[in-house]
Parts: C-alpha cells; structure tokens; sequence
C-alpha cells in the first residue's frame, strides 16, 4: 500500500474518531445539564413550599372564620329554610346584635323553635352565641392578610409555571442519545461533507485556471 493511500486512510479515520468522540462528549454534557435543571426545578420547589407556608399562615383565619359563618348559615338554612335570609345579611344582623351586647336581651325574646336550634348547636347560652360571633367576626387585619396571601398565590402560579418549563428542558435518555447522535453527524457533515465540497471547488478553480493558461 502505497505511503499517501495510508495517510489519507488516517486521516480519514482520525477524523471519524473525531467526529464520535465529539458525539460522545455531547451526549456526556448532557448529564450536568440535566443536574443544573434539577437543581433548578428544586429551588422553585423550596420557593413555592416556602411562600405556600406563609400563604396559608396570612389566609388562616380568614378562612377559617369563614368556614364558620358558611358553617352556621348551612346549619340556619337546613332548619328554617334560605328564604329567611341571605348568609351576608344573617352575618351581619347577628355580628351587629353581638357587638352591642344586645343577644342576651333578645334571647328571652326570641321564639323557642330558634332557642332550641342554638341549643343544637352548643349555643345554649345568649353568652355562648355571643362568644361565636366575636370570635369569628373577620377583622381589618383578617381581610387585610387575606390580600396579602392572594399575591402570593398569584406569585406561586407564576414560580409552577417556571417549574413546569423547567422540567419540560430536562432531556430524557432518549433524548440524551439523540443530542449525541445528532452532534455527532453535524460535525461529520461539516468535516466529511464540507471538506469533499471545498476540495472539488479548489479543484474546479485549478482545472479552470488550467484551460485558461493553455488558450493562452
């Protein structure tokens, strides 16, 4: 075999080993690229875990002096029906009588059928009634925490929809070997291809500059 068919023998085989080693690193590098986007989709994580907390700490008693009043309104309605009054309305008028201490002096007033639906439900004290009304009664710094945990799950929806794009960007195994593949035969189109094509445009200027010389 002659010396130049060897060399371009070699070459032609270091430039494919080349070619796979760089496929090779290419689906490699995707390892640390999936371990930077884990890591990423777990900081959200801890962000949201963190700002639920809060969240959940400014809505607690709002929510749950609601599901109080809700609570006694379903109780009302199942006994005298929702025609009576509206859940707002029976709130307030009873929050009102509360606040001016007035339950004790309508409780010998009221008729027995609602005595006895209080006594149903503990109330068996004008004291006890009152009691349930000022402590669930929502207050300015109620409603106000309640605002403040409404942007914050606003800003949670917002950091679930960056987790979400997160995880799309992780490359499964699949998609691992197909990077690496895919690097793989770029690089061999731009060394094989390219190469073969630049060679035969030298050699086309070569044989053309030739013809050139002989008409001369």
């Amino acid at each position: 075999m002659k010396l130049r068919t060897k060399k371009l023998i070699a070459r032609e085989f270091l430039l494919l080993t080349i070619t796979l080693a760089v496929g090779l690193i290419c689906f490699i590098g995707t390892y640390p690229y999936n371990n930077y986007i884990k890591r990423q989709s777990g900081n959200l994580n801890e962000e949201i875990a963190d700002k639920t907390k809060i969240k959940d700490s400014l809505s607690y008693q709002h929510r749950t002096k609601l599901q109080k009043k809700n609570w006694f309104f379903e109780k009302f309605t199942a006994k005298f029906g929702s025609d009576v009054y509206k859940n707002d309305e029976l709130w307030s008028r009873l929050s009102y009588l509360a606040e001016k201490d007035s339950i004790k002096h309508k409780w010998n007033k009221w008729d027995k059928e609602l005595i006895e639906f209080n006594k149903e439900l503990e109330f068996d004290t004008p004291e006890k009634f009152k009691e349930f009304f000022d402590k669930n009664k929502i207050t300015i710094n109620d409603s106000t925490n309640y605002m403040k945990s409404q942007i914050l799950s606003k800003d949670i929806e917002e950091l679930k929809t960056k987790r979400k794009e997160a995880e799309r960007k992780h490359l499964s195994f699949k998609q691992q070997i197909n990077f690496g593949v895919t690097s793989a035969i770029i690089l061999g189109i731009l060394l094989f291809a390219v190469r073969y094509l630049f060679y035969a445009i030298k050699w086309s200027i070569k044989i053309l500059k030739q013809k050139s010389e002989a008409a001369s």
